[in-house]
């Protein structure tokens, strides 16, 4: 029978976490350039970064509907079974596999902070260890349980997330409660040149990743219509899931040099009172689980497609008889993160995480532009409506920020 199991719903939950996961991580786009710079970044980014490569992702699922994102896309680009060919898709795989498992690292020490934030717990560095290794080990277990339940709890999870931060944006923008907002701080901001390399490293963080859904294409139920459908959608919520918040946070609050990991928590706290934070708090935790559950998701599938294109030993590949998971390459993904939390430090990880991705999309839009003109006559269920010296075009500020992100790494 046909293992295709992902619905258009399904889908969305997933892609949305892959890219996004909710409005956390935009704070330190705020400290380092103001509303101003983090509303116009979000706009810019969207058109120069997201748009080219959700677009990539959709014409290559729907020439590739194979599990395994940039991996079989580069395979079938260089050739399948040349030496070319699997040297690229190895490296592609590779190097997606280590840069999700760096990301997913970044999760576990994020929902600690998030609990200790709303709750007011004090833990000892022992006890948040201790909790970010039942985090990874309780998410592994739910992974095991198979994808459908991944894809369906990420529909719910996003409710769950969203429902906090609708509600504050509401109360801000309307003011019913009496909050004082100033819409005037949206047009406050500056950037230094020591705060633009942050500023430059968050906002591709929080709007890339958009091939990241693309790696269990393979699970996806009619890809070739689902898949575009799904992306529009997707970029259409991500832009509103960054803007709003940050226009209403920083409407009621104008400390932008306070703006860390956590802040909108205490904003929530200070002016809607600590169940109004607590709420917050819970749905950020809400989004680390499903962020977290979505890279092991994400990292299986590419070492089974590995495994299933024999660049791994075949026992990548083997699924559990009970629920059809990738059992072996669940472990292995977990077990990389695992040693990546023992790191750390959020800016290490995240800049060693941007420098992997960047190698990843130099690898993609080669095998896009060398799949376009080696086999123009490749059916497409999706074609990305330009050619010829325009697609370089379209490509460039991708490239450039790609280049970029691999040399302020390096230095």
């Amino acid at each position: 029978g046909d293992r295709r199991s992902l619905s258009f719903l399904n889908l969305i939950g997933i892609m949305y976490f892959a890219v996004s996961g909710g409005p956390e991580g935009t704070e330190g786009i705020i400290s380092a350039g103001g509303p101003k710079f983090a509303l116009l970044g979000i706009a810019a980014t969207s058109v120069l970064w997201s748009m080219p490569i959700a677009l990539l992702s959709a014409e290559m699922v729907t020439a590739v509907p194979q599990n395994g994102g940039p991996m079989v896309w580069s395979r079938a680009a260089f050739g399948a079974g040349t030496a070319m060919g699997d040297f690229v898709a190895f490296l592609a795989g590779w190097l997606s596999f280590l840069f999700t498992a760096v990301d997913a690292a970044l999760y576990p020490s994020m929902f600690m902070s998030y609990l200790v934030a709303g709750t007011g717990i004090a833990l000892t560095p022992v006890h948040i260890t201790f909790g970010k290794l039942l985090f990874v080990a309780a998410l592994t277990a739910h992974n095991v349980a198979g994808v459908e339940s991944v894809g369906a709890s990420s529909s719910v999870m996003i409710i769950a997330l969203l429902a906090p931060f609708v509600a504050f944006i509401f109360v801000a923008f309307t003011g019913v409660a009496g909050w004082a907002f100033s819409p005037g701080n949206w047009l406050v901001g500056a950037l230094t040149p020591s705060s633009a390399v942050d500023y430059t490293v968050l906002l591709l963080w929080n709007m890339g990743m958009w091939e990241s859904a693309a790696s269990c294409a393979g699970e996806v139920q009619n890809p070739s219509k689902t898949f575009p459908r799904a992306l529009a959608a997707v970029l259409f919520l991500v832009v509103l899931n960054y803007a709003l918040p940050i226009m209403a946070f920083t409407g009621v609050d104008d400390n932008y040099d306070k703006y860390v990991n956590g802040y909108y928590v205490k904003i929530a706290t200070q002016v809607g009172g600590k169940a109004f934070g607590s709420a917050l708090a819970l749905g950020q935790c809400i989004s680390t689980i499903g962020l977290f559950s979505n890279s092991v998701v994400k990292n299986s599938y590419l070492l089974c497609g590995m495994g299933e294109q024999t660049l791994l030993p075949k026992l990548f590949s083997d699924r559990w008889s009970v629920t059809n998971a990738p059992i072996f390459s669940i472990a292995a993904s977990s077990l990389v993160t695992v040693i990546m939390v023992m790191l750390d430090s959020f800016s290490v990880v995240l800049s060693i995480d941007m420098m992997l991705y960047s190698m990843v999309l130099m690898i993609e839009i080669a095998a896009f532009i060398k799949l376009r003109y080696s086999f123009p006559d490749l059916q497409r269920g999706y074609k990305i409506p330009i050619s010829g010296p325009w697609l370089f075009i379209f490509f460039t500020p991708v490239i450039a920020f790609g280049i970029l992100l691999i040399c302020t790494t390096s230095l």
